[in-house]
């Protein structure tokens, strides 16, 4: 099968492992800022930038992990209500629209050094730009004020919200957004000794809510797994049971 070729301003789907296809726009390399550039010429092989519809995130692809974005389709699934993520729907809104969120997205408007001074802020000591697409945390950090942002970040910085991070990621990789019969039962195994580590962590309401180790947990309550030795769904929803008493009888941090 032949590779289709796109241009600068195209509209497209985008995939970054962990995560579903998200709506992007091909740009030009000459007009994105030197920092992004720099980071693009670390990579090897041929890629396309794209900058991410809501999240306005810059990433690298290779025509693999690019397909076309087509309206009618994208149309008539939003009709079909077939986009699970609140802020995924909004994305392709804003693809099907682009003038809702055009001056946003100018690539000119955002300089390299912008760009850094993000990052920096999302995670202390780390010079590297964005390439994860987590539109809700980027919107409930810009809700929060200062001081509770201050208590969010020192929460990020600790062990214990490391460890429970590295758990969820781990756990996202074999069970995030997977349709029926996706996940093969060779991983079950991993899945569920993933399971048993998430029940040793030393979890609390503010680690369930920042790491969002609550709503991978549940993709994987809720998928549809093969006759197994392991009873993961069974294990899932004891382990959301004993959270739910947990979070009912807390204060989070913004409250």
């Amino acid at each position: 099968m032949s590779i289709q070729n796109y241009a600068a301003g195209d509209i497209v789907f985008a995939k970054l492992k962990g995560y579903p296809w998200w709506p992007a726009r091909v740009e030009n390399d000459k007009d994105i800022p030197t920092e992004v550039l720099r980071q693009k010429n670390k990579s090897k092989g041929s890629l396309y930038t794209v900058l991410f519809y809501g999240t306005k995130d810059y990433g690298f692809f290779g025509p693999e992990c690019i397909r076309p974005f087509d309206k009618e389709t994208v149309k008539n699934e939003l009709k079909a209500k077939k986009y699970k993520s609140k802020d995924l729907e909004l994305a392709i809104r804003q693809a099907l629209d682009p003038s809702l969120n055009e001056e946003n997205l100018k690539p000119t408007k955002r300089k390299g050094t912008t760009i850094k001074k993000e990052d920096e802020r999302r995670e202390v000591g780390k010079k590297r730009l964005s390439m994860e697409i987590d539109l809700e945390e980027t919107k409930r950090c810009k809700s929060l004020e200062n001081e509770s942002m201050m208590t969010v970040d020192v929460l990020r910085g600790t062990p214990e919200f490391k460890k429970v991070y590295r758990t969820r990621h781990k756990l996202q990789k074999l069970v995030y957004e997977k349709e029926a019969g996706e996940i093969p039962k060779e991983d079950y195994a991993k899945i569920s000794a993933i399971m048993n580590e998430i029940e040793r962590l030393p979890i609390t309401p503010d680690l369930i809510k920042y790491t969002k180790i609550g709503r991978v947990l549940g993709y994987a309550s809720n998928y549809c797994f093969d006759e197994n030795e392991f009873n993961i769904n069974q294990h899932c929803s004891h382990i959301l049971k004993n959270w739910k008493s947990v979070i009912e009888n807390s204060h989070p941090l913004n409250e």
